[in-house]
């Protein structure tokens, strides 16, 4: 491997062989001709016209249909696109509905296909329902969800019995949560305990 990045350039090479244990190139197997190719994709060649993230609401039988439509409402009016991410791709059903066709969330994604991290998504959110978070705490992929958001920076909101499932996923003693209808932020993780249409 390390052979094949001489090819490209020694310096990359050298950093690569250092990197993973293999072994050092000290000289260009071949001269790095200088030149520079567009449109491969690079984010500096394609700007966007107007700065926007993208939010993965998480979401699954018994949630909290309040919390869920205010934060779709408000990131889609901040030209923020929100998708919603359910343990299927079928209708996902809010707590006391009946489980007609028709009725409630249709998610974008599901879980088993779609990661926090890389480009995918900026931030995430979850919002609470007693039955909805018991069911989250045992997805490995929600879980998987929450840390790789977390261990990759990205900005995590969540309300009601959320507050929870934010400590099992995170795992840190020193991540701060709300026990009232006021917001705390700890470790880039926003959290609401008692979610009331003021808040």
């Amino acid at each position: 491997m390390s052979q094949r990045h001489a090819d490209i350039d020694i310096g990359l090479a050298q950093i690569v062989a250092e990197l993973v244990g293999g072994t050092k190139s000290e000289n260009e197997t071949r001269t790095n001709h200088g030149k520079n190719a567009s449109n491969l994709g690079s984010q500096l060649e394609f700007p966007p016209t107007k700065p926007s993230c993208r939010v993965d609401i998480i979401i699954t039988d018994s949630f909290d249909s309040t919390a869920y439509s205010a934060v779709k409402a408000k990131t889609k009016a901040a030209s923020t696109p929100p998708f919603t991410i359910g343990p299927r791709r079928s209708e996902v059903f809010t707590a006391g509905a009946s489980k007609k066709p028709g009725s409630v969330a249709q998610p974008n994604h599901h879980l088993k296909d779609m990661q926090s991290t890389a480009e995918m998504f900026d931030a995430v959110f979850m919002h609470g329902g007693v039955e909805s978070i018991k069911t989250l705490a045992k997805s490995s992929r929600a879980l998987c969800q929450i840390r790789e958001a977390f261990g990759h920076l990205k900005a995590i909101g969540g309300t009601g019995e959320v507050v929870g499932l934010c400590n099992l996923a995170s795992a840190l003693p020193e991540l701060r949560v709300s026990a009232t209808n006021e917001a705390v932020e700890s470790y880039g993780v926003v959290i609401l305990s008692k979610a009331s249409p003021e808040s």
